[in-house]
């Protein structure tokens, strides 16, 4: 049985894509290894979540918070 992070990495197998599948994987790999060492609890991933979605918002052509994290 495959693991949830298994599973994910997967899941960019087929991308269109190969290396955009490539380094996918590697970010979720990497995304679930720090979950894990840094035994974030529930309420600590959603304010994670509200603070890239808050970055998402004010993100316009001129100004592109993602990049700039």
């Amino acid at each position: 049985m495959l693991t949830v992070t298994e599973a994910a990495m997967r899941s960019f197998a087929n991308a269109s894509d190969p290396r955009m599948g490539e380094v996918m994987a590697l970010l979720v790999k990497h995304l679930h290894a720090f979950v894990g060492e840094s035994k974030l609890t529930k309420e600590e991933w959603m304010r994670g979540l509200t603070f890239l979605t808050a970055a998402a918002d004010i993100t316009t052509e001129e100004r592109n918070e993602f990049s700039l994290l």
